[in-house]
C-alpha cells in the first residue's frame, strides 16, 4: 500500500523529506498570520511514510530557533496544529512534554523557509510508553528523588502489553530500597502517553 499527497503542483507548497519522514510546507498567503497582512509561511503537514496508522507510537514536534529565525515557523505550528492532527490522523504533541525516557524510533530536523540559519522544524517519533505526572510522583515519594527514579525505571521495564494490563487493573505496587513501597495509580501517577493524561487537560 502506498500513500499519495495531492496538490503538490501548487506553487505555494514545498516538500522536504528523508528516508523516514516527509514534511510539506505551505506558503499560501494567510491574512490572519501575516505581520503586514500580505504573506504568511504556514506549516501544512508532517506525514510519516512508513508507519501504519495503528502503530503504537507518539509524534512530537518543536521549532528549533536559528540565528536568523523570524518566529514565523513557531507561529504557524501553533496555529496549524489542529489541521496537522487531522492530516496525520494522530495527535502531534509539543516536544517540550518529552520526559527523557522515551525511545525514539525516528527524529528528523527540517530547514524552514527562513533559510539555513533560520528556525528549524524537529519531528520526533517515539514508542508509546509511560507518561508520568511529575507533581503526583513527587508527592507520592515525598520528594525522595532516588525513590521516584526507581519507580519510573521499574515501570519502564514492562512492555506495552503488560503496561496496558496494569493500567486496566488500576496500577501497581513498587517496592524500593529501605523497605519503602509505593502504589502507582493509573490516571493519577502515570498513563500510557500524553493523550490519556488528565493533568494536561486541566
Amino acid at each position: 500500500m502506498s500513500r499519495l499527497l495531492q496538490d503538490l503542483a501548487d506553487p505555494n507548497k514545498d516538500v522536504h523529506s528523508d528516508a523516514e519522514t516527509m514534511v510539506v510546507m505551505d506558503f499560501t498567503e494567510e491574512e490572519a498570520l501575516s505581520p503586514r497582512g500580505n504573506m504568511t509561511s504556514s506549516f501544512a503537514g508532517a506525514h510519516d511514510t512508513k508507519l501504519q496508522q495503528d502503530d503504537p507510537v507518539i509524534m512530537w514536534a518543536e521549532v528549533v530557533p536559528g540565528k536568523k529565525g523570524t518566529g514565523r515557523l513557531k507561529k504557524s505550528l501553533e496555529v496549524k496544529r489542529d489541521y496537522l492532527e487531522k492530516l496525520l490522523r494522530r495527535p502531534l504533541w509539543d516536544a517540550a512534554l518529552l520526559q527523557g525516557h522515551e525511545v525514539a524510533v525516528n527524529k528528523s530536523v527540517f530547514e524552514s523557509f527562513d533559510g539555513p540559519d533560520g528556525d528549524q522544524l524537529s519531528v520526533t517519533i517515539t514508542v508509546k510508553s509511560p507518561f508520568f505526572n511529575a507533581k503526583a510522583m513527587k508527592d507520592l515519594t515525598k520528594g525522595d528523588a532516588a525513590a521516584e527514579a526507581a519507580c519510573r525505571q521499574y515501570l519502564q521495564t514492562y512492555n506495552l502489553e503488560v503496561l496496558s494490563d496494569l493500567c486496566s487493573k488500576g496500577g501497581l505496587k513498587v517496592n524500593c530500597a529501605d523497605d519503602k513501597s509505593f502504589q502507582l495509580k493509573h490516571g493519577e501517577h502515570f498513563v500510557l502517553g500524553p493523550a490519556d493524561a488528565p493533568w494536561l487537560k486541566k
